[in-house]
């Protein structure tokens, strides 16, 4: 596997891990009745990168928990991706 590979799948893993966590948080929001529905995905999408800070039931804590590791997961996704693109640049 080449650095050119590396660097393809890191950045389609960032882009996986926002999606995740986006498609997660809005869940949990439809779950509590605390969205405005499909289009707040649109209108306030910093909204949805944010942390999950709601009270959850006890059998939704584990999704809580994923929702919130998927944004630190995309960043470190990312400076992967970036690391391997100066590899890249300057090999």
């Amino acid at each position: 596997m080449t650095i050119n590979n590396l660097h393809t799948i890191s950045g389609c893993l960032v882009l996986l891990a926002i999606l995740f966590k986006i498609i997660l948080h809005y869940y949990l929001d439809k779950l509590y009745d605390q969205n405005i529905g499909l289009s707040s995905i649109f209108l306030m999408p910093l909204k949805h990168l944010k942390p999950y800070k709601a009270a959850v039931n006890s059998q939704h804590t584990l999704l809580k928990r994923i929702c919130n590791f998927m944004l630190p997961l995309a960043v470190m996704f990312l400076l992967l991706n970036l690391i391997l693109g100066l590899m890249i640049y300057f090999n």
